[in-house]
C-alpha cells in the first residue's frame, strides 16, 4: 500500500499524460490532508490485507485487553463466581473428560447424600481402660446417633463407674451440647425404626441414645480380667477368653456334679445372638481303685450343657486324666445378667481329689470364649 505521508507528495510519473495536473495535485493534497485527520498515527507503511482488516469488524474495547482476559488452556485460577450451564449432563459423564454441568455436581451430591443419611455406621469398640470404659474409633471413626452421624474423638469416651450400683448396665452415647458422651443405664435395647436411624440399636424409647455396649459393675468398680469378663462391645465383636484353675489339690465325695471351688468360675456378659465356648481340663484321682472320678462344667451353678468327662482308678493312686467341652448358644443365656461358668465334680463313690497348683501340667483349669 502507498505510504500516505510521502508518496502523493513525491508524485511522478515516466509519461506526462501520468503527471497530474494542477487541479488533481489540488484534489490529491486535499484526500492527503484528510487521511491524515483520520489516522494521525499512520506514518508508515500499512500493511495487512484488506480481508485482514474485516477481522476486526464489530471489535468495541481493545484486543490485546481481551485476550488477556481469557482464561488459559491449562494451570488457570479462578476469581469469583463461575457459570456453569444448567443443562443435562452427558450420560457419561462419569470418568470422562467433559466438565460436568452444575445440575450434574447437584445430583452426584444429592446421591451421596442420601447414601450416608441411610447409613448406619458403627465404627468403633468399647473396652475398659485404667478403670474406665472407654469408646474409641475402630475401623473408621463414625458413629450414628439420633440419624445423624460423628467423628468419635481419637482419644475417645470415657466414662467411670464411680456412683453406679452393683449391677448390669447397657452403655449408651449421646450427644451433649456438641460433645459426645457416655451412659450407663439399666433400660433394655431397642431396634430403632425412625427414618436415618433404622436398624440401629438405642435405648428404648429414646432414639438421642446409642447402644454401644454393656458392662457390669461391681462396688462401683468396672472389671474386664481373665476371671471377670465384664466388658463387652456391641460393634466390632472379637473373640474374649477367660481362664481360672484350681489353685491347690481339691476333693469331692459328691456322686452328682457339683462345683469342685469357686476360685474356678470365670464371670462374663454375652449378648443374646452369640453362643458360648468352655472347656476345661485336668487330672484327677479316686481314692480307691476301679472307682470314678468325674468332671464337667457347670453354667450359673449346676447346669451342664454337654456331656461328663469320666475315668476309673486302675489302683488307688493312679490319676486321670479327664477333659469336657459345653457350649451355651445364642440365646439359652439372659443377655443382661451377669453369668459364670464353674468346673463340677463327681465321683461313683469315695473321695475324689483333683489336682491343683500355681503352675502345674496336672492341674484342673476351665477355659472360655465370648463374643464382644
Amino acid at each position: 500500500m502507498a505510504n500516505i505521508s510521502t508518496d502523493f507528495s513525491t508524485w511522478s510519473g515516466t509519461a506526462a499524460s501520468n503527471q497530474p495536473d494542477s487541479s488533481d495535485s489540488a484534489t490529491i493534497q486535499a484526500i492527503q490532508a484528510a487521511l491524515r485527520t483520520i489516522f494521525p498515527s499512520v506514518n508508515g507503511a500499512v500493511t495487512p490485507t484488506h480481508t485482514e482488516l474485516n477481522y476486526v469488524d464489530g471489535v468495541t474495547s481493545a484486543i490485546q485487553t481481551q485476550l488477556n482476559a481469557k482464561v488459559g488452556t491449562s494451570g488457570a485460577t479462578f476469581v469469583g463466581a463461575v457459570a456453569v450451564p444448567d443443562d443435562a449432563y452427558a450420560a457419561g459423564w462419569n470418568g470422562s473428560a467433559n466438565v460436568p454441568t452444575k445440575n450434574a455436581v447437584y445430583d452426584k451430591i444429592e446421591a451421596v447424600t442420601a447414601t450416608i443419611a441411610t447409613t448406619v455406621y458403627s465404627q468403633y469398640r468399647l473396652t475398659l481402660s485404667a478403670g474406665s470404659l472407654k469408646l474409641l474409633p475402630e475401623n473408621g471413626n463414625l458413629i450414628t446417633i439420633n440419624g445423624a452421624f460423628y467423628a468419635i474423638p481419637d482419644a475417645g469416651v470415657t466414662l467411670s463407674a464411680t456412683g453406679l450400683t452393683a449391677g448390669f448396665y447397657y452403655i449408651y452415647t449421646y450427644m451433649s451440647g456438641g460433645t459426645m458422651t457416655l451412659e450407663a443405664s439399666t433400660t433394655a435395647r431397642a431396634t430403632s425404626s425412625a427414618s436415618g436411624n433404622k436398624g440401629n440399636q438405642i435405648k428404648s424409647g429414646d432414639e438421642s441414645r446409642t447402644l454401644v455396649g454393656a458392662a457390669y459393675s461391681t462396688a462401683s468398680v468396672f472389671s474386664d480380667t481373665a476371671a471377670n469378663r465384664l466388658v463387652i462391645s456391641w460393634a466390632n465383636r472379637k473373640n474374649i477368653s477367660g481362664r481360672a484353675w484350681i489353685t491347690t489339690n481339691r476333693t469331692t465325695t459328691s456322686t452328682s456334679p457339683a462345683e469342685i471351688n469357686s476360685e474356678t468360675r470365670i464371670s462374663f456378659l454375652t449378648w443374646s445372638d452369640e453362643a458360648v465356648l468352655s472347656n476345661a481340663n485336668g487330672s484327677a484321682s479316686n481314692s480307691n481303685a476301679f472307682y470314678d472320678t468325674r468332671m464337667a462344667i457347670g453354667w450359673d451353678g449346676a447346669s451342664v450343657f454337654g456331656g461328663l468327662s469320666r475315668q476309673a482308678n486302675t489302683t488307688a493312686t493312679s490319676i486321670n486324666s479327664l477333659a469336657a467341652t459345653s457350649v451355651a448358644y445364642a440365646g439359652q443365656l439372659t443377655e443382661n445378667a451377669i453369668h459364670y461358668v464353674t468346673l463340677l465334680g463327681a465321683v461313683s463313690a469315695n473321695t475324689g481329689t483333683y489336682i491343683g497348683g500355681a503352675d502345674n501340667a496336672d492341674r484342673c483349669e476351665i477355659n472360655l470364649m465370648i463374643r464382644g
